[in-house]
């Protein structure tokens, strides 16, 4: 699922029904978040099963048992210039 709702990440998935509908993983835009806000955002997923990312300026969620994504997102967050080069590639 991809969020692209322009500063408003965090209601949204506040408010998501992650117990009803469990997207594979959740992609949104984080390149304006602060550290406090991605605490917070934390806070909120973290009780929902899911565990967060931050590679280059987009947010991951993903469900905290999904051992492939996870550990692909956890290597890929070890080396930033690796991602940030994948991510500016036509």
């Amino acid at each position: 699922m991809c969020i692209d709702v322009e500063g408003h990440e965090l209601p949204i998935l506040r408010a998501f029904p992650f117990e009803r509908v469990r997207p594979a993983i959740t992609i949104f835009e984080a390149w304006h978040m602060d550290d406090a806000t991605r605490a917070t955002l934390r806070d909120v997923l973290d009780p929902k099963g899911l565990q967060l990312f931050f590679l280059g300026e987009d947010g991951y969620a993903v469900d905290r048992d999904d051992f492939v994504r996870t550990g692909l997102l956890r290597e890929l967050e070890e080396y930033p210039p690796v991602i940030s080069r994948i991510l500016a590639s036509p």
